[in-house]
């Protein structure tokens, strides 16, 4: 298969992109006292909160003297995120390299999405590099990387991978050996990144040995690259269990203990409706040209999208479907499926290229914002209305900027697949601007909150929380996590089904967010102090039977200064007490 290269000169495609991308980690930053803080999401930080640790300690743990427990799913990101950590930033500065890391990772994949691209449009520059600029305005893949998280290195290397099988088309043979090899080293790397790049193995392999294994030698080496993959994953395996005391993270047992797979499935299936229509849409033309041998290129595409969702629908989805676009276990198919697109229009309109009015295409612009899927509505979540705001007219005028840079010559059909696959896949991109969806205000609150902590108490105090990430990672004290991430005794408990929240009424399935144990957490951990984040009859229960009282500390709020409530032990020596105060409500 000939293999057309990226020219230099469409490099400016992906300018209005780019400025996307630092403009979302401007906007997640917020001005306090001390200056701009950039913050990631909670999950992440607590795999920053193990990077700095390993860094100080020499132990990959959730801080100096906890226990050995494995809160984190992303094996050789953390270890990536404890080089960050060598160099001694402080943690806003931290937080922001990490984003910008992630800017790179980005482009790059905007980049092997063109040359995806390239391959299912026979070679046509404009569409190709047209599609490569467009991902970048993919909100799902911006807030999932941008905000921390190890998608945008899995979609990476999700779409390098598909970019070479489908270019090279290799197979078992001696001549192609090399290439294969290639393949499956990187998937061994992806499993090391994040334990469930597993699935993406499944589904390359699917493809492999349905489509490229035609006798016995070339079985012999599918089998043996496999079982070079597997050597790979019984190490993580082995270390997992040597040093931590469990095969598999705590997280998992976390997230899937104790709830029957039906309870899990509706779930699970609901939030892949986000991608799901966009999957049936492309599938139809895959059908209508099934005689054709370009649509055969798909099937690595659809078969580790398959594994994907099936892998989503089997664990029920994430804990952030209140978000309303694709979750960050099925978003790495945003890439490879946008790609795709070009190779379902016409010859004869490829080679022809029908000029359309400039006003359609800003109308596919704004569709992006008039058209909403709602899902988070069948997931029994509060829809978020739509407002359009300068923030609107920004993304609006960098998507018209592009278009005018393309000097777009297109065809119909080709901006109706467009419209099918930004609207399909892009779902609330205005809510990249409302820090309540992005719950910056949130994590903002726990790095202020959890830099208080530290000014009322010594080094000693043990701090009872919820939220496990920021706060964990500001506090540098002792910290006891309520919902079992780093504490393998709630983790492997069962979940608890009273007093849950009626806005869940779909089930009572919330990955993370099931188990809990008060008696055991505040009545036998006893922490000094304790940050409120959940209402529960049975933590103001053990609160009243083990003697804490309530304090408020003066925190510094994007508003100002405020009052924040916590609750201290009685008598304990680890609390200054002349730096807290009772507070007015």
């Amino acid at each position: 298969m000939k293999v057309t290269k990226l020219s230099n000169k469409y490099f400016y495609y992906f300018l209005p992109g780019t400025i996307i991308c630092f403009y979302f980690i401007f906007t997640s930053s917020v001005v306090s006292s001390e200056g701009r803080i950039f913050t990631l999401s909670d999950d992440i930080m607590i795999s920053m909160s193990y990077a700095k640790t390993f860094v100080n300690s020499g132990e990959l743990i959730w801080y100096d003297g906890s226990s050995k427990v494995q809160g984190y799913t992303n094996f050789l990101y953390t270890i990536f995120l404890s080089f960050i950590h060598l160099f001694k930033f402080t943690p806003s500065v931290n937080s922001l390299i990490v984003s910008l890391v992630n800017v790179v990772f980005l482009l790059l994949i905007s980049l092997r999405v063109t040359s995806l691209a390239l391959v299912f449009s026979s070679g046509n520059k404009k569409i190709s590099y047209f599609l490569g600029g467009l991902i970048l305005f993919q909100y799902p893949l911006l807030f999932w990387s941008l905000r921390g998280y190890e998608v945008g290195i899995i979609s990476l290397l999700l779409i390098y991978l598909v970019d070479q099988i489908v270019k090279y088309d290799p197979s078992f043979v001696k001549s192609d050996r090399s290439k294969i090899l290639k393949i499956y080293t990187l998937l061994s790397i992806g499993v090391l990144i994040r334990i469930d790049f597993i699935v993406i193995l499944f589904g390359i392999s699917c493809y492999f040995l349905v489509f490229k294994i035609k006798n016995f030698q070339e079985f012999f080496y599918f089998l043996l690259y496999n079982f070079l993959v597997g050597i790979t994953i019984l190490s993580l395996f082995l270390f997992q269990y040597f040093y931590y005391g469990d095969f598999l993270p705590n997280t998992y047992y976390l997230k899937t203990g104790g709830f029957a797979l039906i309870e899990k499935i509706p779930r699970g299936v609901l939030s892949s409706f986000n991608l799901l229509p966009l999957l049936v849409f492309v599938f139809s033309l895959f059908i209508n040209k099934f005689s054709s041998k370009e649509s055969f290129k798909l099937f690595p595409v659809f078969s580790i999208s398959f594994f994907l969702i099936l892998y989503n629908i089997y664990i029920g989805g994430d804990a952030w479907e209140v978000y309303g676009f694709a979750n960050r276990f099925i978003t790495p198919i945003i890439p490879i499926i946008f790609a795709s697109v070009p190779i379902f229009m016409p010859s004869e309109i490829m080679k022809k290229n029908k000029v359309i009015n400039i006003f359609l295409l800003l109308l596919l612009v704004s569709s992006t914002f008039l058209i909403q899927l709602n899902v988070n509505q069948l997931l029994g979540f509060e829809s978020l209305n739509f407002k359009f705001s300068k923030h609107v007219i920004l993304y609006i005028l960098c998507l018209s900027i592009f278009m005018i840079l393309l000097k777009t010559k297109t065809s119909f059909h080709y901006v109706i697949a467009i419209l099918f696959t930004i609207f399909l896949s892009s779902s609330h991109f205005e809510y990249m601007y409302k820090k309540e969806v992005q719950i910056t205000s949130t994590d903002y609150l726990n790095v202020v909150v959890g830099n208080k902590i530290n000014l009322i108490s010594e080094p000693e105090a043990s701090v009872g929380l919820f939220w496990a990430g920021n706060l964990s990672y500001y506090i540098n004290r002792p910290t006891i996590d309520f919902l079992g991430k780093s504490d393998r005794y709630i983790a492997k408990g069962l979940p608890v089904r009273d007093d849950f929240d009626s806005k869940y009424n779909f089930s009572d399935f919330f990955p993370g967010h099931n188990k809990w144990n008060f008696e055991y957490s505040i009545n036998e951990l006893k922490p000094d102090i304790i940050i409120r984040s959940w209402d529960d009859s049975e933590f103001f229960k053990q609160i009243e039977l083990n003697d804490y009282k309530t304090y408020c500390i003066e925190i510094d709020t994007r508003d100002g200064a405020d009052e924040f409530p916590i609750f201290i032990k009685n008598n304990s020596i680890n609390v200054k007490f002349e730096k807290v105060f009772n507070c007015s409500t």
